[in-house]
């Protein structure tokens, strides 16, 4: 907090220490600058500063930089927007609404042990205990940017991929298989169409199908197809794979044998 000729104020600035940090000293890692929210929560005519960490923790400062009674205090990790402060009861009584992003395990893959996850939204909603009105909070919702997320950040190299296939990992296994199936499996960058063909030594076309695949369009996303060859007698075959894409087409072939 600064004063109004842009001196700080007497304790300020104040460390930041993520409350799952316990005792340690103030993470000095590049990071994101939370937004707060600014004003006189409690009405007894003094400042008070309220902030989310990404770790989840809920900080709330007095003007002399001491904590708030009742902070800090357990949020939603992965905090992204500056949290809010309204009187959602109607009583007058103000509450602290903050929300965050968590991933959540979607599938784990054996084959390459990766995991596979998906973003999940929580939302916090916590009393101000002795909080008696919204007309006080003269900071209550600052937002720094046009996309109004309320969070200062550093630029971040989004993950971009450069092929929408990686040809590198087509496999087929197992190989030799000895039961009755096998699996065909390419790593996908973008949405695509994705034929499989079996050949024999001859040439001649033992199976075929056409599949729709990672319909979401994301990076480093598996295609895993199981191909039932119970029909095929012992001998060495072809698989051919087509894969149609936004950057075009891509015909990948690899032997595999079958032995019974």
């Amino acid at each position: 907090l600064k004063k109004w000729n842009g001196a700080d104020l007497t304790n300020w600035p104040v460390p930041i220490v993520p409350q799952s940090a316990g005792s340690q000293p103030p993470d000095e890692k590049r990071r994101g600058l939370e937004s707060p929210v600014i004003g006189d929560f409690d009405g007894n005519g003094a400042i008070e500063v309220v902030y989310a960490l990404l770790d989840g923790t809920l900080r709330g400062l007095k003007a002399t930089g001491a904590a708030m009674a009742g902070f800090p205090r357990a949020g939603v990790s992965g905090a992204r927007v500056t949290p809010s402060v309204t009187p959602l009861a109607g009583s007058g009584a103000l509450s602290l609404v903050s929300a965050g992003f968590m991933e959540q395990i979607e599938r784990f893959d054996t084959i390459v042990d990766t995991v596979t996850t998906a973003p999940s939204m929580t939302l916090s909603i916590q009393s101000l205990p002795g909080s008696d009105s919204a007309d006080r909070l003269f900071w209550p919702a600052f937002q720094t940017s046009s996309a109004r997320q309320g969070v200062v950040t550093e630029g971040v190299q989004m993950s971009t991929a450069d092929s929408p296939v990686e040809t590198q990992t087509f496999m087929i296994y197992p190989n030799p298989a000895t039961g009755s199936v096998i699996h065909a499996r390419v790593t996908l960058n973008a949405q695509a169409r994705v034929v499989v063909e079996i050949y024999n030594f001859e040439g001649e076309r033992a199976f075929g199908q056409e599949f729709g695949a990672n319909a979401g369009g994301l990076i480093d996303t598996p295609f895993d197809q199981t191909i039932d060859v119970s029909a095929l007698k012992s001998g060495v075959y072809f698989l051919r794979m087509e894969i149609e894409s936004s950057g075009g087409t891509e015909n990948l072939v690899k032997p595999f044998a079958i032995r019974r």
